[in-house]
């Protein structure tokens, strides 16, 4: 499915043209190694990514791989992401995630994980 990220444009002393998210709305991830760092999140939690998809009836393993073709983002206390993924070279899904601010999860483990 098709997700909108909702801008608004300000005008600004430089640039009148600049462009901002608002806060709370979807912003794309178009960067390399922001969606590697997306994909390294998923990775922390693959055997719950790997038991959602065999629920939905996708049979695939920890040792598959899952790789971000495209994801966006939503920055609230944390940060909410959506994925669009490709397991074992071969099937698509996307996926979504939380993931805590620094403070409260250290670790920065990702919840929520719905497939």
């Amino acid at each position: 499915h098709m997700l909108t990220t909702t801008t608004t444009t300000t005008p600004s002393s430089t640039d009148a043209d600049a462009t901002e998210v608002i806060a709370g709305g979807w912003q794309s991830i178009s960067d390399a190694d922001e969606l590697m760092a997306v994909q390294q999140l998923l990775a922390k939690v693959k055997p719950d990514l790997v038991s959602q998809l065999a629920q939905g009836g996708y049979e695939c393993t920890v040792d598959d791989d899952v790789i971000v073709q495209s994801a966006q983002r939503q920055v609230v206390a944390g940060t909410n992401y959506m994925a669009h993924i490709l397991v074992a070279g071969s099937e698509e899904f996307d996926v979504s995630f939380f993931v805590a601010l620094p403070v409260n999860d250290p670790e920065q483990v990702p919840t929520s994980l719905r497939v």
